[in-house]
């Protein structure tokens, strides 16, 4: 009995033992499991890093030496057919096309019939309906009488940016024009003593401002410090200093640049500026004393030229 006792014991301590063997090996399978998915992964991303590096090294191999163009889109007026053009404008006194021609330095405004704001300006407009006051005696509240009404200045200021040389010439006749228009006949010569001219002032279609009289009473434009300017391009040959069209295209205008020969006379615009312009209406006295205010209620004078706001 005692023998029988000793072996059964030592059976179970060997089953123990192998219990425990197998459960060692299988921890020791399982991390050799992970250690292998470990390889794989470290493997993969190695594989997939060599396969980036190469295919960026070959595309760098058939790109070296191929020029980038940057392509530049001009900007553009984009209108339904048969929109009217609602760009601000003011426009050039039909007497100014008898004194200069498209090789003038007035000349790039011909094509677009007097200054064109290139972007979109902020318009200030100032209307007044001016009353008396009577004050009687012991009273405590005036009474107001109407004396008349007035449409005050109206100040157009833009930002006027500047690219190429083309772009150049038409803020220089732009300038050119206000200085024009701020300016009675004087001096010598058929006119003489002619007031400034009236412009007719244009914007944003038919009820807003349309065909308003306005005379010009003053301007601001700044040529800042910090920014690059751009030289006109202007040659001694009169007939390429004007392009034919200012709708062209301008990125196939010369840009004068430091260095280069340029002959003839000689003019910089700034690539960005401030242009301010203050304008006030001025009716004819005909028109004024034709007034009719049931059509001007009605919105009939946007349908006319008499330009009345």
């Amino acid at each position: 009995m005692a023998f029988e006792h000793s072996d059964n014991k030592t059976n179970l301590v060997n089953k123990v033992t192998s219990l425990a063997e197998g459960v060692k090996d299988g921890i020791q399978l399982n991390s050799n499991a992970n250690s292998l998915i470990d390889s794989v992964k470290d493997g993969a991303s190695s594989v997939i890093g060599k396969y980036k590096r190469t295919v960026n090294s070959v595309l760098s191999q058939i790109l070296d030496g191929v020029p980038f163009k940057k392509l530049i889109t001009d900007a553009r007026t984009i209108t339904k057919s048969g929109e009217q053009d609602w760009r601000v404008r003011l426009s050039l006194p039909t007497q100014y096309r008898s004194m200069f021609g498209k090789n003038d330095l007035l000349g790039p405004l011909l094509d677009t019939n007097g200054l064109v704001f290139p972007t979109n300006p902020t318009v200030l407009v100032s209307q007044e309906a001016n009353y008396n006051s009577l004050h009687p005696v012991h009273t405590n509240y005036p009474f107001w009488a109407y004396q008349n009404s007035q449409v005050g200045q109206i100040t157009v200021t833009a930002n006027f940016p500047v690219q190429n040389s083309l772009e150049a010439r038409y803020w220089v006749a732009c300038i050119h024009y206000l200085r024009s228009i701020t300016k009675m006949n004087y001096g010598t010569g058929p006119g003489a003593g002619e007031p400034p001219p009236v412009v007719k002032f244009n914007g944003y279609g038919d009820y807003v401002f349309k065909n308003v009289p306005v005379v010009v009473t003053s301007f601001q434009f700044d040529m800042p410090q910090d920014v690059d300017y751009i030289s006109c391009g202007f040659t001694d040959n009169p007939a390429s200093n004007n392009p034919a069209s200012f709708g062209g295209n301008p990125h196939e205008a010369t840009v004068g640049s430091e260095g280069a020969s340029q002959s003839g006379p000689s003019a910089w615009a700034p690539v960005t500026s401030l242009l301010t312009v203050s304008i006030v209406p001025q009716y004819s006295r005909r028109d004024v004393s034709n007034f009719d205010f049931r059509k001007f209620v009605k919105g009939e004078y946007g349908k006319s030229d008499t330009g009345f706001i």
